[in-house]
């Protein structure tokens, strides 16, 4: 949350009451949801038109409105060892806005020596997972997406920019004074490089070789999903949220682009199945939804991870609307899904071998059968004779 002496420091600049500029910093929510009223936008403009003035960018408002990671996070656990939560915990941009990610890949290169060394670990348990304890402040709750109070956690790909939308990401709501397990259950999906040489059409799959999108690193079907949406945005509005790390000072959304980003936002949450063979229904489904140009594949090799929940109130409340969060694997061992041709070259060859060489064993016996046969009767007509 914005403090108190930026407030007054805004206010001054602006000539406004410090009441009157939180009023106005309310309207930036809207540059999260997208919601809109029209009787606002005057005050809209006028707002934008400071910020102008100032020079302020939004996003730089935004983050500077988000509680600190240091601040928000008061204690960590690393693989059982207490760590300061600033080492493994970084304030990064989602689709939620700014976050403390941890373990995040994309878009950085501030990993710490522990998580260097060991990405992922395979020791499993809650003594050999992450803990953190979360200061849930409600007294600063400015602006919420959701009609709820406690702290959301996000679980996603690390190389992947977080989501939801785009089907990246498991959201979990956690409550004030309560102790959350979160158990991670990994799933990976591998190919052999024998599939790269089927169509895609038919494999329906790619490699992180043949295509990238924006957002760089290897290729994902939610980064894809993701750049579709962002181009999309860009065509109807003329503009990129600055949720969406694509964004730049030339071409991020401001609050006069609100109206827009409203107009079409259920276009942008509903994605248009690919595979549904074009024809006279769901016409208007087809317009009130998103179409990619370029089809968005899933990965020929990815890990999916699935997340399950458990909740439990804090009796000894010691400390005042913590969570305490506890994420760890389930097991030592995950599935391992391989993606393998059906029939090799040699494979098929052999078979066609085999049965062609059934025909030509038959044939031949059939030959020699049929010849004893003849040979016999033109014998008895010989001895009859």
């Amino acid at each position: 949350m914005i403090t108190t002496q930026k407030i007054i420091f805004r206010a001054n600049q602006t000539k406004k009451s410090p009441e009157e500029v939180m009023a106005f910093l309310h309207f930036t929510g809207q540059l999260y949801d997208f919601d809109f009223q029209p009787d606002t936008v005057s005050k809209l403009l006028l707002f934008q038109n400071i910020l102008d003035s100032l020079n302020i960018k939004i996003d730089d408002l935004a983050r500077e409105m988000v509680t600190p990671c240091e601040d928000l996070l008061s204690s960590c656990l690393w693989r059982n060892m207490e760590v300061n939560c600033s080492t493994i915990f970084y304030q990064r941009l989602t689709y939620d806005g700014f976050c403390c990610v941890f373990n995040y890949v994309k878009f950085t290169q501030e990993l710490t020596y522990e998580i260097d060394q060991k990405p992922v670990t395979t020791d499993a348990g809650v003594e050999n997972g992450l803990f953190v304890a979360v200061n849930n402040n409600l007294q600063d709750y400015f602006y919420t997406t959701i009609s709820a109070v406690g702290v959301i956690i996000h679980i996603f790909v690390p190389t992947d920019y977080p989501d939801k939308s785009s089907g990246g990401l498991t959201e979990i709501l956690t409550h004030p004074n309560s102790e959350n397990f979160v158990e991670i259950v990994p799933t990976t999906l591998t190919s052999v490089r024998d599939v790269a040489d089927y169509s895609l059409e038919k494999r329906q799959c790619l490699f992180d070789h043949e295509r990238y999108t924006s957002f760089g690193t290897t290729y994902s079907q939610s980064d894809c999903n993701i750049e579709c949406r962002t181009m999309s945005i860009y065509a109807m509005c003329q503009c990129i949220p600055f949720l969406i790390p694509l964004s730049n000072s030339s071409n991020v959304c401001t609050l006069a682009d609100v109206a827009c980003l409203n107009r079409y936002k259920e276009k942008w949450t509903s994605l248009f199945p690919d595979d549904l063979e074009p024809g006279p229904y769901l016409q208007k489904e087809r317009q009130d939804s998103l179409r990619c140009d370029n089809k968005c594949y899933s990965s020929c090799a990815e890990t999916v991870y699935e997340a399950h929940a458990n909740s439990f109130p804090i009796l000894n409340k010691t400390d005042n609307n913590v969570t305490r969060i506890f994420v760890y694997y389930s097991g030592r061992f995950s599935k391992l899904y391989l993606q393998d041709v059906v029939y090799y070259w040699f494979e098929v060859l052999s078979n066609f071998g085999g049965i062609f060489g059934i025909f030509v064993g038959w044939s031949l016996i059939f030959i020699i059968q049929l010849s004893a046969y003849y040979t016999r009767k033109i014998l008895e007509k010989v001895l009859k004779t």
